[in-house]
């Protein structure tokens, strides 16, 4: 058994020869620049979203708490009553009914409205309809502007961390093996299939679509007596204008990948079993 650890935690070419004496172990990347690629596939993981949620955890706290905007006045003056706020008095039934006034308070007036209900010598309740329109266009403004902020603040954070992560020897060690036990993504489903000598096409066997993270086989009979090559590669792709014939930039997917098994002869008996993902 060959043991190869790469060096920077991301997405790699992988190329396995067993042509020689021994197995040989072959690392290559989809760019010049594997940290930055590194990287942008580590801020990608979960972790900016749960910095995310400890930034927003004080805001959610705040928001929640009874008066948190609420605000008192100090200085009233100016009572009226007009139109819509006036009060009625109803002798049939011997009580009177208020809908509500207006109070200046610290220069502002608020609008109060009473509860119309009978009244045996029980004031009637009062509540107040606008009870600070700033403070509450403020929190409006603040609960959707938060969030948002928060968002930015993680992401920022999470990409200095992982900045600084990369370049850290454990951090490079354990990624792979997180990401495949599926502490990273939280995978709980991989993908199997086991290869019969029916499955061999030109003596080779295909798995067309993966996303790298894990790669495990087992062959028995001659699927290891012939096995030759594995090349794992990444996708890559060009568009092109129909009408013009205009070819666009090449594009690189760093996160979709395909794996080739190569044989020196078709095989007759055993298997190939293969779990992915």
């Amino acid at each position: 058994m060959v043991k190869k650890e790469g060096k920077i935690p991301c997405n790699a070419r992988i190329d396995v020869d067993y042509t020689g004496d021994k197995p040989k172990v072959k690392f290559g990347y989809t760019s010049k620049h594997p940290k930055k690629d590194a990287e942008k596939q580590a801020r990608l993981s979960s972790s900016w979203f749960l910095i995310w949620i400890i930034i927003c955890i004080p805001f959610l706290i705040f928001s929640f708490m009874d008066g948190s905007y609420e605000s008192y006045p100090t200085e009233c003056g100016n009572l009226s009553v007009n139109i819509s706020n006036h009060i009625v008095l109803d002798p049939d039934d011997n009580y009177f009914s208020v809908y509500g006034f207006n109070l200046t308070c610290d220069n502002q007036t608020r609008v109060f409205k009473f509860n119309n209900e009978k009244t045996s010598g029980i004031s009637p309740h009062f509540y107040e309809t606008f009870p600070d329109a700033k403070n509450e266009l403020m929190f409006i403004g603040i609960s959707f502007f938060y969030p948002f902020l928060a968002l930015f603040i993680a992401f920022f954070l999470n990409s200095l961390l992982t900045k600084y992560l990369v370049n850290k020897k454990w951090f490079q060690k354990w990624l792979p093996k997180a990401m495949a036990d599926g502490k990273i993504f939280k995978t709980k489903i991989k993908k199997y299939y086991k290869f019969k000598p029916k499955d061999v096409l030109e003596r080779v066997i295909i798995i067309p679509q993966f996303s790298n993270i894990e790669l495990d086989y087992k062959t028995k009979g001659d699927f290891s007596k012939y096995l030759e090559k594995i090349k794992i590669r990444e996708y890559r792709s060009r568009k092109i204008t129909v009408k013009t014939k205009k070819l666009k930039k090449l594009k690189v997917d760093p996160f979709t990948w395909y794996a080739i098994f190569y044989f020196s002869k078709k095989p007759r008996d055993g298997y190939l079993e293969v779990i992915y993902q």
